[in-house]
């Protein structure tokens, strides 16, 4: 019998940094601020009982795709998304795809997640990107 997918064990913060919700002091900023985001904050935004737990929710919630377990897929979906300031998330999209339907599925269990904490800069919510690595890999 095939377990139905191993969860990579973090998070990792974006590298890129172009993107940022700090104006220039005196400055305004001409983002929206639902489309402005940060790839880091003081406070990171955090899982609802922290990253064991976000593991645990995605073990028990990805279902291996069909096409992938009979075509013997495996490998590691890249997806980025965004907490927002409500702790919502948002506009996910796969930075690397294995095929076989795995990045859908990815994308589907991250888009039911609860609420998470969100990102806080200067004790502010701010909408923080994060990238997860989600592997699937038959047992």
């Amino acid at each position: 019998l095939l377990s139905t997918t191993l969860v990579a064990t973090s998070t990792n913060k974006s590298d890129s940094t172009h993107h940022s919700t700090e104006p220039l002091p005196g400055s305004t900023s001409t983002n929206s601020a639902a489309n402005s985001f940060t790839t880091w904050a003081q406070k990171m935004p955090e899982f609802p009982g922290g990253e064991a737990e976000m593991l645990k929710y995605l073990r028990k919630n990805i279902k291996y795709p069909g096409l992938a377990l009979s075509e013997n897929i495996t490998g590691t979906v890249y997806l980025s998304f965004i907490i927002n300031t409500e702790g919502q998330v948002s506009q996910i999209k796969v930075l690397k795809g294995i095929g076989g339907g795995c990045e859908e599925e990815a994308m589907r269990v991250v888009k039911s997640m609860p609420s998470w904490e969100p990102g806080r800069q200067n004790g502010n919510p701010v909408n923080v990107q994060l990238t997860l690595p989600v592997t699937f890999k038959t047992r």
